[in-house]
């Protein structure tokens, strides 16, 4: 994913840098009001269907087709109206709901790391630690201590 992400990378930054030379060669049109709304409730569908199903291996290919755009325009949309591509935002969501269910459950980290999708609970673990500046063992620990009080 990481590898495909960094070519969906390159290639907005080609199509991007070709687009601005045709908006100097034609003159501007704003984009039809229909256009941009249909783009937006697009774009929520595969936002959507990241949530709903982040527990699952989600390709863009996948995402693509839930959101009927091609994965380069999906990719460059998303991206630039989420301010997150696609892989990032759904590593967000399961980093979230990840912290919900050490608060709350008392299933091992494996399982957990497991049931939110990820393959590898070192892989899990490291993106915890990355993002929240603690490790999942720690943070249950310092949640069962906040709710003891």
């Amino acid at each position: 994913n990481y590898i495909n992400e960094q070519m969906y990378s390159l290639f907005e930054y080609l199509i991007s840098t070709q687009e601005k030379l045709e908006k100097e060669i034609k003159s501007l049109h704003p984009a039809k009001k229909s256009t941009k709304l249909e783009l937006y409730k697009r774009l929520s569908l595969g936002k959507d269907y990241l949530e709903s199903c982040y527990n699952e291996n989600i390709k863009l290919s996948d995402l693509a087709k839930t959101a009927c755009l091609c994965e380069h325009h999906m990719l460059r949309e998303f991206k630039k109206h989420f301010n997150f591509t696609p892989h990032q935002y759904l590593i967000n969501v399961r980093l979230q709901v990840s912290k919900n269910l050490l608060k709350q459950n008392h299933k091992s980290i494996s399982q957990i790391s497991s049931a939110i999708g990820f393959e590898h609970q070192s892989s899990f673990s490291q993106l915890f630690t990355q993002r929240y500046k603690i490790s999942p063992k720690s943070f249950r620990q310092i949640s069962a201590q906040k709710r003891k009080f």
